[in-house]
Order: C-alpha cells, then structure tokens, then sequence
C-alpha cells in the first residue's frame, strides 16, 4: 500500500540526505538518536528506513518513539513500527534501544492531555539521555556509551541482536545485595 510505495520513495533519497548532513560513517563522540511517533505517520515510515541507512554505516544510534492504541489502526500500525525497527536490528546484528511511551497507557481520561505527559516524560528522557552522552561523565568513556547503545559491542556477554527498552532512572534501582548491573534490561 502507501506506507511501501513511500518507504521506497524515502529510501530512494535517504543517501543524497545523509551525505548532505555529511553522515558517511561513525565518528568518535557522535551517536543518533531517531525521534518518531510510530501510529502510522511519516514518522513511522521514516524513521525505519534511516534506522536501517544508520546501522548499515555502523553509526550508533537509538530510537525515541510515541506510539498508539487509541484505536486499532493507530496500535496496529505502532506495532508493525515495533517490528520493523526490530527486524532491521536483528538482520544487521544490532541491538538498538527504544526509549517508549504509548498515549493510550496513560492513566488521564482526556487524550489531549495524555499527549501532553507523553509529551513530558519523552522530554526527561531526552535531557537524561543528553547529559548521558555529554562526555562530561567521569566514568564513562566513548566506547562505553558505544557498547551501552549497542551492547552486541559487549565481548563477554552473549546479546541477541534486536529491539530493546532504553530507559533513564533518576532514583535507585533495587538489585540484590552485592550486585552492580552494567546494563538494566
């Protein structure tokens, strides 16, 4: 249907844009971060084919998405946009985190303003996310972010390509006594 006929269109053009942002490969301290909403818009028809350009040329990148229930148009197309993000990951040997929130989810009666908390928490997220990347963490370096955006990086563990949850905590996480984790899924 129409969503193919433009993700071809999209991909057809995809190159001459990201050679025009001069985006040909990874660069050291530079990593991507794919904003979309994923009910069945441009956004989930675009944001799939530059996921697919990005981890081609092994630019580390992740994926900020609002999806939909609202009805089952907008949940079917939020899923399909799920799935495609995830076959991209797997067919590429990638796994790539998803900072999620679905406005459906959302415990206000009025959608409007579920949009707005959406909204709010997607913003918390990016500025956690931001300061995360910054480079002005002590403990962390360039290829530890690398390896946390794309834990397949991960030498010692086995990680099965994919997509999987990204999410920023401001508060403690409980872990059992003695236990540090590298990485929370």
């Amino acid at each position: 249907g129409e969503r193919r006929h433009n993700a071809a269109a999209i991909k057809a053009n995809i190159s001459e844009y990201l050679d025009e942002i001069k985006c040909k490969g990874p660069k050291h301290d530079e990593f991507h971060l794919i904003v979309c909403s994923g009910s069945g818009g441009s956004g989930s028809v675009i944001a799939p084919v530059l996921l697919m350009s990005l981890l081609d040329k092994n630019i580390p990148t992740a994926i900020m998405m609002v999806g939909d229930a609202k009805d089952g148009m907008s949940a079917l197309n939020t899923l399909n946009t799920l799935a495609s993000f995830n076959q991209i990951a797997t067919k590429r040997g990638k796994t790539v985190g998803l900072m999620y929130v679905n406005n459906s989810e959302i415990d206000i009666k009025e959608y409007k303003a579920r949009e707005v908390k959406a909204d709010k928490y997607l913003q918390s997220q990016l500025t956690t996310f931001a300061l995360f990347l910054s480079g002005n963490n002590l403990d962390l370096d360039n290829q530890d972010i690398r390896a946390a955006l794309d834990q397949s990086n991960y030498q010692s563990l086995s990680i099965s390509p994919g997509l999987y949850g990204l999410q920023f905590y401001t508060d403690t996480i409980p872990t059992k006594e003695g236990c540090v984790p590298t990485v929370v899924r």
